[in-house]
């Protein structure tokens, strides 16, 4: 079985194709498509990776430039299935493939980039979305909610909500890596490197840090919270992706002894692995995979209700909503958090077994294989 897998950024691979590629085997041909994916080449060898760069925004000349590059490796290698993820990689695929007659071409939606957007330029995102599902043979979301608000936006699969695999999640998680037990001696250094002994409470962030993500809300909340209490720490991790952001930590924050700002990492793990509590207070959000990554890990979440982390987090069971821009709201969560310790480290342990059972990276890849099968005609 021929297929492609195709991104737009290369840490696409990284943070979402990763526990897939871990089990692509056998009959599988597989090749990786996008911008400079060529540097995990020797990380998985079984996998072929292609360089084509598919620019993000739109930049018309090269965006040409990558649907005729596609059609060409499309119409070459003459693959069984075309399976996008992200926005621009979904729309250049689901073109190439249809040119080149490709008989599988499939996109997985992880999110929405119009979803806060008004008036056309909400309107104009949106309309690529409806174009990728027509010409897709077959389109995804990655979580129950995300297929609703979708399907209340008027774009379904011939008039029903478009499915997703299981319980959500693009690929599952990884229990073996995500484990607590195994990462025991990383959580201490970390923790003795942050100054956070027993009595400390760690609120953990991992993402983009910017104002979709919630980050800017995450700063003024926990100072609103607890101010420079050492008692109480904050953890950032990943790429600073804009400048609002910048200005605001770079400005008031970052001086702070009980708040951490890390650059992005190929290691979640070891991070998520330090903390007591994870946070994504984000305005959008697909499935939220790093919301089960931390759960794996025992941490319950304190995220916003939106579509996608409805079905990451179980209200009071394995952490906790607020509304999405919230500050106050998000503020009174961290301070039930650092009160109620006991009562969050049960949510964290209903969280992994809530991981464990619902999204292990094994049972979404079972079930991605038996999609493949069944829209190839051959069943398992």
């Amino acid at each position: 079985m021929k297929v492609a897998r195709v991104v737009t950024a290369s840490e696409a691979v990284e943070f979402h194709l990763r526990n897939t590629l871990d089990q692509f085997q056998g009959e599988y041909e597989l090749d990786v498509i996008g911008d400079e994916v060529s540097i995990y080449k020797e990380r998985w060898p079984h996998v072929n990776f292609i360089d084509l760069k598919i620019p993000r925004k739109i930049r018309l000349w090269e965006d040409l430039k990558a649907l005729i590059g596609l059609t060409r490796i499309f119409n070459r290698k003459k693959y069984d299935i075309v399976h996008s993820i992200m926005p621009k990689a979904g729309l250049t695929c689901s073109l190439a493939g249809f040119i080149s007659g490709r008989p599988i071409r499939i996109h997985t939606f992880t999110g929405q980039v119009w979803k806060n957007d008004e008036g056309f330029k909400r309107l104009f995102f949106k309309t690529l979305d409806r174009w990728i599902v027509a010409l897709c043979t077959k389109a995804y979301t990655d979580s129950p909610s995300q297929s609703e608000f979708l399907f209340q936006e008027g774009i379904s699969d011939h008039g029903k909500p478009l499915p997703y695999l299981g319980n959500g999640s693009l690929s599952g998680v990884n229990p073996h890596r995500f484990d607590p037990a195994r990462l025991a001696s990383e959580r201490a250094r970390l923790r003795e490197e942050i100054g956070a002994d027993e009595n400390c409470k760690v609120y953990m962030f991992l993402g983009r840090k910017c104002k979709d993500k919630g980050t800017i809300d995450l700063l003024k909340a926990f100072d609103e919270a607890f101010g420079e209490d050492l008692k109480n720490l904050l953890v950032l991790v990943g790429p600073e992706d804009d400048q609002e952001f910048k200005d605001l930590f770079y400005s008031k924050f970052h001086q702070r002894k009980n708040i951490f700002n890390y650059p992005a990492t190929s290691t979640p793990e070891i991070f998520l692995a330090a903390g007591d509590v994870f946070c994504l207070p984000s305005h959008r959000e697909g499935f939220g995979s790093v919301v089960i990554e931390a759960a794996a890990l025992g941490l319950p979440t304190i995220g916003s209700k939106i579509s996608g982390l409805q079905d990451a987090i179980v209200d009071g069971e394995t952490g906790s909503f607020v509304a999405p821009g919230d500050i106050e709201g998000l503020s009174k969560g961290l301070r039930q958090a650092s009160e109620h310790s006991e009562a969050f480290k049960k949510m964290g342990e209903k969280a992994r077994e809530r991981a464990h059972s619902q999204f292990a990276m094994s049972r979404l890849f079972e079930l991605l294989h038996k999609e493949y099968l069944d829209l190839m005609g051959r069943h398992p």
